[in-house]
């Protein structure tokens, strides 16, 4: 399958640039360099997989420096600054840009570590519209510092590793925070990923970073890391000493969660474990080695890509075929800005991976990473058409969905698809639609909703899931996409 369109950021170099990658190999500029300097990182967070730059609504948004930017069409010329961070800490240590539902309205948010309190204040940007932004000081004593790591949304809250013994967590609908437990073993910043699989939010992580120590799986059970015991084998991470740069990187397929890693217990080489379990929470993990059967010998001992402080990143693109979703890997060698970086593409637990498509060389990108959940606000092709999904309400008969169609105002001909995935995975099934449609002169025909004007959000339209045919129970936790075509 062709390689989407990612947006992506120029890392370590004289001054931050976003661009289009495109075909997997070709950078193609948005904009102008942002002219505040290079990409920043925590020393200890040079390479990692980050979403910095995300699609919300008919903008992009990019998070650079202390400053929010955002760019419209056609695309071309300076992105402006919409928010300026109040407290910047010197090292502009920061999360994931993430799209949160706050009080049924989507909302653009991420986490910072600021300068207050001796840089252990974590505080939130977030805007509902990407115009009017708003800044908050979630907390004092958060435990922050240059060891932060990835950041994930699970069940509309962002947790983010925000040390190697502390997962900050913040919930904007509660406006609750807390510091989670379990971690205190000592988890390598780098190391570390996280999934959402099976309605349970998962982390990989070495246990202690000390020589011989094992890969583990944790599992978030009320505040505190469950420990779901080793990866199969021995001596994963830190068999020759420590890797300050090794990544490892999850993502799951609806069935199955996967890792791979850079593995000692491997001679020196790559490895990709398949982890398998039930969505009640706290129960035990069934994991197996898989990786006869999907490293490539180039990746295994001894092979030509069997780098030791290779770091990983996981892209699932569900957007340009919902119904069968394509993961994408990223392999990032070392953390010098010189060395080029390899795409795999992942076939199944059955097959080789892929590959490598080589990336360009001279340059440091942020790749976008969402191995567990799919979509497309990473994905763009500039004149694109977006839709955002406002709001889920159930009524009887199944489940009302709100939704506005964002672009340049263009013939009421648009054609809208919702897809959804059980058990908060990866949306692979048509929701099935019944009844009539609200909004401009929408009409309904069969599964689609036809006749949508992209009005830049002005319209807010609605249709209505029958959730009794598709098997939805009440209860039943769901990720719900939307296409436009």
């Amino acid at each position: 399958m062709p390689v989407p369109p990612l947006l992506v950021m120029r890392h370590r170099d004289v001054d931050a640039q976003v661009y289009r990658l495109t075909t997997g190999t070709t950078l193609v500029t948005v904009g102008d360099p942002f002219g505040v300097g290079a990409l920043e990182s925590p020393s200890n967070n040079v390479t990692r997989a980050v979403n910095r730059v995300i699609q919300f609504g008919n903008n992009l948004f990019a998070w650079q420096d202390d400053r929010v930017f955002r760019i419209a069409s056609p695309y071309t010329g300076a992105w402006v600054t919409e928010h300026t961070q109040l407290n910047p800490n010197i090292t502009y240590i920061k999360s994931d840009l993430h799209v949160v539902n706050v009080g049924g309205l989507p909302t653009l948010m991420g986490l910072y570590r600021s300068s207050l309190s001796g840089g252990a204040d974590i505080s939130v940007v977030e805007s509902t519209d990407g115009l009017t932004w708003s800044e908050s000081s979630l907390t004092t004593s958060s435990g922050a510092n240059t060891s932060c790591g990835r950041s994930i949304q699970f069940r509309n809250e962002i947790f983010w590793q925000v040390n190697r013994a502390v997962v900050f967590r913040y919930d904007p609908n509660a406006l609750s925070t807390a510091t989670t437990t379990g971690t205190t073993a000592g988890w390598h910043a780098n190391n570390v990923d996280f999934c959402v699989y099976k309605n349970r939010l998962f982390a990989i992580a070495d246990a202690t970073g000390t020589t011989g120590s094992s890969t583990r799986i944790y599992e978030i059970v009320g505040n505190a890391w469950q420990d779901r015991g080793a990866l199969p084998g021995t001596n994963h991470g830190f068999g020759a000493g420590t890797l300050n740069n090794r990544g490892d990187a999850l993502w799951q397929d609806g069935t199955n969660m996967y890792a791979i890693l850079f593995d000692f217990g491997h001679s020196n080489g790559h490895a990709i474990y398949q982890i398998s379990g039930s969505t009640t929470p706290g129960s035990a993990l069934t994991r197996t080695d898989i990786s006869g059967a999907t490293v490539p010998t180039s990746l295994a001992s001894g092979g030509a890509f069997a780098f030791a402080n290779s770091q990983w990143g996981a892209f699932t693109d569900n957007d340009t075929n919902p119904a069968s979703p394509t993961t994408y890997l990223f392999q990032m060698t070392t953390d010098n800005p010189t060395n080029a970086w390899f795409m795999w593409e992942w076939n199944g637990p059955s097959s080789l991976l892929t590959g490598p498509t080589v990336g360009p060389t001279n340059v440091r990108l942020a790749m976008p990473q969402n191995g567990c959940i799919g979509g497309g606000n990473q994905i763009f092709t500039e004149g694109e058409l977006d839709v955002r999904v406002e709001n889920t309400v159930s009524i009887l008969g199944g489940e009302q969905i709100s939704f506005r169609a964002y672009g340049d105002v263009g013939p009421t001909d648009k054609i809208i698809d919702f897809f959804y995935g059980v058990e908060e995975g990866i949306p692979t099934a048509q929701c099935t639609l019944t009844g009539a449609v609200t909004g401009g002169v929408a009409t309904r025909n069969n599964n689609q909703v036809e006749d949508v004007q992209a009005d830049d959000g002005a319209t807010l339209y609605t249709a209505i899931w029958d959730t009794p045919t598709d098997g939805i129970n009440p209860g039943d936790r769901l990720h719900i996409m939307a296409r436009i075509s």
